[in-house]
């Protein structure tokens, strides 16, 4: 019997995108019309009230829900009733309806995840990336580095790694896949969430100008403004210095990621470089970019200008 009720933690789309097409599959729902909701514009009240109305058209309906962060770490958005409600449904789901829950990361402490992994089927957004990279280039010799920089220059999002060996596919001179090929064709990503922001960081508290000012670069190609690489690197070296010092007042990861809003994905990541900044520096350079940004502003110093000095370490 096929389960009514599926929980896929990813934030990958194309992760998402393949799981739920395997789904409506399974459940020959592929030609009709699936309800979606986002539970940060929705309430899981309508989702509820949808999934409990019978189909009169269909035998089933499916019915996909965005951002369940109820099922993660630091959400209080539900209420003891509609925590009640929803732990309720999850115990006796609607015959005819199939239900979807998206999120990225179960709080597998929570007692709606415990019921959750009783009744739902899990689907992890897990992918083997270097198994993933080398099927996609099967028909290629792939030279060593090629996987780990397509790894991280795509922050290992799947559809992106995808269409990254698509065109180093089309771009290989011949059977040989190089390294100076993948470093000329693979593209940087440019969300401001993404590692290449604790990529560049590293560069810069590290003195690697080098390698800096070529994901600069990368950046201006793919046409980023420089005042926005600036306040993304800015915005980077806050949340470093804010997750040191709670860290040095024993906070735990959640703790972080609920006192300061964010994502304990982007806590995690943080905290594997702490140790490489001291406070001291950190705020030196959260200084020394606020006074860069000010002047630019103002027209005291070109914008790309003031962003090449800081990158060469020679902006004070």
């Amino acid at each position: 019997m096929l389960p009514l009720l599926y929980v896929i933690t990813s934030s990958d789309g194309y992760i998402i995108e393949e799981e739920l097409e395997k789904i409506k599959k399974e459940h020959h729902l592929e030609n009709q019309s699936i309800n979606t909701y986002d539970l940060l514009e929705n309430s899981i009240e309508d989702v509820l009230e949808d999934a409990n109305t019978y189909s009169f058209l269909d035998e089933k309906k499916g019915i996909v829900v965005f951002h369940a962060t109820c099922f993660e770490a630091g959400d209080t958005k539900l209420d003891e009733k509609l925590t009640s409600r929803l732990e309720k449904y999850l115990a006796n789901p609607n015959p005819s309806s199939v239900v979807v829950f998206i999120c990225d990361k179960l709080d597998e402490r929570k007692k709606i995840v415990k019921l959750a992994k009783k009744q739902a089927k899990i689907i992890t957004g897990e992918r083997n990336l270097s198994k993933l990279i080398q099927e996609q280039l099967s028909s290629f010799t792939i030279e060593n580095g090629v996987i780990p920089l397509i790894i991280e220059r795509t922050n290992g999002q799947v559809g992106k790694i995808v269409n990254e060996c698509q065109k180093l596919m089309l771009y290989a001179p011949d059977t040989t896949i190089s390294l100076k090929d993948a470093k000329e064709v693979v593209m940087r990503s440019i969300n401001k969430d993404d590692n290449y922001i604790f990529s560049l960081t590293n560069a810069i508290v590290n003195k690697k100008t080098k390698e800096a000012l070529q994901i600069y670069d990368d950046l201006l190609t793919l046409n980023v403004e420089p005042l926005k690489i600036l306040s993304l690197i800015s915005s980077q070296f806050r949340l470093l210095y804010q997750v040191k010092m709670l860290v040095s007042d024993h906070y735990n990861k959640e703790q972080i990621a609920s006192t300061l809003g964010i994502h304990p994905y982007r806590v995690e990541k943080a905290k594997e470089v702490l140790s490489e900044y001291s406070k001291e520096t950190l705020l030196s350079y959260i200084h020394q970019l606020a006074n860069l940004d000010t002047e630019m502003k103002t027209g005291k110093i070109n914008i790309k200008e003031g962003i090449d000095l800081f990158l060469l370490g020679l902006y004070e």
